[in-house]
């Protein structure tokens, strides 16, 4: 189980979506129509989706858009740069990151031995 609840925004505000947010036992908070600094980051992911992956085709049909989309998904996550983590992709922050923890942690230890 999470130490932290997840929190959902959403401007949903039907019974049955209250109902299910409930019995996953996450936390909704309600945000307001035509109000993105109140979800900033889904709001700048939407926009980088749209510029750099939807508006630069011409889809044919449902299936060519909903390929791209996946990819884009898959893309975005794991090989884009990202400004908030350094201009780093992920997998090049997470490996940066667990290098230098376990650079303390190996600090931590041969202290502890000496």
């Amino acid at each position: 189980m999470l130490s932290e609840q997840i929190t959902v925004h959403s401007i949903q505000t039907s019974k049955a979506f209250r109902k299910s947010i409930s019995a996953l036992r996450l936390k909704l908070e309600h945000i307001y129509y035509n109000t993105p600094e109140q979800n900033g980051h889904i709001e700048s992911f939407h926009k980088t989706l749209k510029k750099e992956y939807i508006w630069s085709n011409d889809f044919q049909n449902y299936h060519e858009a909903e390929l791209v989309i996946k990819d884009a998904f898959v893309d975005y996550n794991q090989n884009r740069i990202h400004s908030s983590l350094e201009y780093l992709t992920p997998y090049e922050f997470i490996s940066k990151w667990k290098m230098q923890h376990e650079e303390k942690k190996e600090k931590v230890i041969n202290i502890g031995n000496e």
